[in-house]
């Protein structure tokens, strides 16, 4: 009598469990932000300047739409 699993394929290798699905998210938003970082590293001083005038625009703009509901 020979020694096999009981899959009957003696080879065969134990698949890994898949890790759950918070693990997953958790790994994923990790990984994003890792890219956005290492992308606003890589940029030159005039792509800087305009995201940093853009973000500024629209901060400038949701206060407006506040103080005008507000009053």
């Amino acid at each position: 009598m020979t020694n096999q699993n009981e899959s009957g394929n003696p080879g065969s290798q134990v698949e890994t469990p898949r890790t759950n699905r918070w693990t997953r998210l958790v790994g994923y938003i990790d990984r994003k932000l890792q890219e956005r970082k290492t992308k606003k590293q890589n940029e030159n001083s005039v792509d800087k300047a305009a995201r940093r005038t853009a973000t500024a625009t629209i901060w400038m703009a949701l206060l407006t739409f506040i103080l005008a509901v507000a009053g």
